[in-house]
């Protein structure tokens, strides 16, 4: 995929004038505007090498994957590192956001409490509201209890479940977003449905599925693979799909950006988005946008590495051929 990183033309260009930097490189200024906004899936190669002489710098500096200008030291402003280890998902998330919307791994991440902070008060929020419908319903049930005098009381007051509002109330007031709050009580048997997994079904994750699936489709990317301007009709969707405790969040999102960084494969993009390999494992050399192929050769002799060590292990274990 030739394509230019748009933070990278723009940051190279500085000062110089559109009008000028056409000039220079024989280039359109319409294209040149189209590319810094994000709105061209991918460049030719002439184009790239033109704008990279006109700017007296190499290609790959204009195709870099991750582009991070450096910034000016700021008095008011301070900037500290970081540093932490996270999956290979959300690393890959990190810089297929960063594609889709054209904006640095930095922006994203100072971003990222905010949004947090947003999507948890969301999902508390809710939660209350719900709370409230709930217990508005079960007043309107009480409410007829006196046409049923011949039938015993449980049919219209469950003390159990009274007793599950406060343990949701509870949760809601203790901002427990993953409401661990049940599983301290110890006065009720039983406060899950049988089949709940803490991982898959707890409200913030459900909140947060939710959510994506109210707005897939809005704004997603092109579909940008090899002559094609549309998904595979098989594609997987974007998905939030578990918080684990162990390992983090589990969630799949631009799946269109993968398939086009990995020069349209399914099977590799899928291995990218679900952490099978990381971008920083992937040698600095193929990293830039126009390096698909190169990217896609090493992505498969990965996956293959990765079978004959599953093989050799099954093997070992006398477990045979389970493909």
């Amino acid at each position: 995929m030739n394509r230019i990183n748009p933070t990278a033309l723009t940051h190279h260009r500085g000062n110089m004038s559109m009008d000028e930097l056409s000039r220079r490189s024989g280039v359109d200024k319409s294209s040149i505007f189209s590319t810094e906004k994000g709105k061209r899936k991918r460049n030719n190669l002439a184009t790239i090498e033109a704008l990279a002489k006109a700017l007296k710098v190499e290609p790959e500096a204009l195709t870099a994957t991750e582009f991070e200008p450096a910034k000016p030291e700021n008095a008011f402003f301070a900037k500290t590192k970081l540093t932490m280890q996270i999956s290979a998902e959300s690393r890959n998330a990190l810089l297929l956001v960063a594609m889709r919307y054209n904006v640095t791994p930095t922006d994203i991440v100072e971003f990222a409490p905010l949004l947090f902070h947003l999507a948890a008060c969301e999902s508390l929020n809710q939660r209350d509201e719900r709370l409230a419908e709930l217990r508005a319903a079960r007043d309107a049930v009480g409410d007829l209890s006196a046409h049923f005098r011949f039938i015993d009381a449980r049919l219209t007051s469950d003390p159990s479940a009274e007793h599950l509002e406060l343990l949701e109330e509870k949760s809601i007031r203790k901002r427990d977003l993953r409401s661990k709050k049940f599983d301290e009580d110890a006065s009720l048997m039983e406060t899950r449905p049988y089949d709940y997994d803490d991982d898959e079904d707890n409200p913030f994750i459900t909140h947060l599925r939710d959510r994506l699936a109210s707005i897939v489709g809005d704004g997603s990317a092109e579909w940008s693979a090899e002559g094609s301007t549309e998904s595979p009709a098989n594609a997987p969707a974007e998905s939030v799909e578990a918080w684990s405790e162990y390992f983090g969040p589990r969630y799949a999102i631009c799946i269109d950006e993968a398939r086009a960084y990995l020069g349209g494969d399914e099977e590799a993009a899928d291995d990218f988005i679900h952490g099978r390999f990381s971008v920083s494992d992937i040698p600095k050399e193929m990293r830039s946008l126009d390096k698909a192929r190169e990217r896609l050769a090493w992505a498969n002799a990965q996956r293959q590495e990765r079978a004959a060590t599953a093989d050799e292990l099954f093997s070992i274990l006398g477990l045979g051929d389970l493909s």
